[in-house]
């Protein structure tokens, strides 16, 4: 059992790592919503709060 919860726990640092290098906050929190904290979006991913489309190129290896 311990094996499946390191497996997991490595999926979810390596998610954390990408989006923390190729992750930017989105446009539309910052101009829409300034006080609140703006989502951190990685290519091609949508904005759960306004919906908006990060227009980069999706990277190769890319968890989504």
């Amino acid at each position: 059992m311990a094996d499946l919860g390191d497996f997991w726990k490595d999926i979810k640092d390596s998610k954390k790592s990408f989006k923390a290098k190729y992750g930017i906050p989105c446009p539309e929190c910052k101009r829409l919503q300034p006080k609140r904290n703006p989502s951190i979006l990685v290519p091609q991913q949508k904005c759960r709060v306004d919906g908006y489309i990060d227009p980069r190129p999706r990277i190769e290896g890319q968890i989504n």
